[in-house]
């Protein structure tokens, strides 16, 4: 089982529960048959991911997930998979423009942020296609969980 370390440095209530998030964070490694030990998962400000946008893909601009793998499996020693960081305010607002609840789309990039750090990318349709299919199956299975 994945361990999963949470992060928050905003000031708010968070959309989802420490609960919520590990069984999230759990469901969809345990699903995709990840070996990994830990994933960190930050809940932070615009300004941070901002600064994190900005420093890391050279975006000077906030955005909703991004995603930052860190390990690799060295024989029978499973490492971190990996950080994600989540803008909570940004993600708000960008449910509001999608017309779903804010919830639903903290657990979307929650999701979106490991199937990244699992090996899944969006730059090519074929690959867009599968990894965005994945994550709306374990979108709407978390949906149907945890409500």
């Amino acid at each position: 089982m994945v361990d999963v370390h949470i992060f928050k440095t905003i000031k708010h209530r968070p959309l989802l529960t420490n609960k919520v998030i590990e069984h999230i964070v759990r469901s969809v490694t345990s699903s995709e048959r990840c070996s990994a030990s830990t994933v960190n998962v930050h809940i932070i400000g615009q300004r941070r991911i901002q600064t994190l946008n900005s420093r890391y893909r050279g975006i000077m601009a906030p955005t909703d997930v991004l995603s930052f793998e860190t390990g690799t499996s060295w024989g029978e020693v499973d490492e971190e998979l990996g950080d994600i960081f989540l803008c909570q305010e940004y993600i708000r607002a960008q449910a509001h423009r999608f017309h779903v609840s804010p919830k639903e789309e903290m657990i979307r990039m929650l999701v979106h942020g490991i199937l990244h750090l699992l090996g899944y990318t969006h730059e090519k349709k074929k690959d867009a296609d599968r990894m965005f299919s994945l994550q709306e199956q374990y979108v709407t299975q978390s949906l149907s969980v945890i409500t």
